[in-house]
């Protein structure tokens, strides 16, 4: 009995990212979305959210290998009122004792590379990430959100029915 459980205490982790990363992917991993389309309760939002403009959209997926995804598109938010519509692909570091999430976009057609340090706090169910990235020009207000609540059925773009985009007319 007692060699059986020193086995199991001397499990190996393969986890190459270490204790401090598994605490963190369930919260942090995830798809982020403009705080004002989320489906949480508006009691919870902080008066000093900055809403994305009419017609436009910010999304960010912070994957659990590191790597991040994303989209941009706002209308007449570049130089000159040009739109600013560009995809991203990129990483991302978190600073666990800061709660600052660095993230890396690689360079394409639409923006140079950028490298921003985002904060990140958790507000009861939901987390927030904000901070500001430079597109097309112009310095653009990042105020982004994703629901931790876990529900069945929870479909489209990530886990949880909070983090869905609620549909107009149906």
């Amino acid at each position: 009995m007692g060699l059986i459980a020193g086995t199991a205490a001397c499990e190996v982790d393969d986890n190459p990212y270490g204790p401090a990363y598994r605490s963190i992917v369930p919260t942090v991993v995830g798809v982020y979305r403009p705080i004002e389309h989320l489906v949480i309760p508006r009691s919870s939002i902080p008066d000093d959210v900055r809403p994305v403009p009419p017609g436009g959209d910010i999304r960010l997926v912070f994957g659990s290998a590191l790597t991040l995804t994303g989209r941009v598109y706002l209308p007449d938010a570049g130089r000159g009122g040009e739109t600013i519509s560009a995809r991203l692909y990129g990483t991302w570091e978190y600073d666990r004792t800061s709660r600052r999430m660095t993230v890396h976009i690689d360079p394409s057609p639409a923006n140079q590379a950028i490298t921003e340090v985002l904060q990140i706090t958790r507000i009861g169910s939901w987390m927030r990430l904000e901070g500001a990235a430079e597109f097309g020009g112009s310095l653009v207000p990042i105020d982004l959100g994703k629901s931790l609540l876990q529900r069945e059925g929870s479909g489209g773009g990530g886990p949880g029915f909070g983090n869905r985009v609620p549909t107009q007319g149906r």
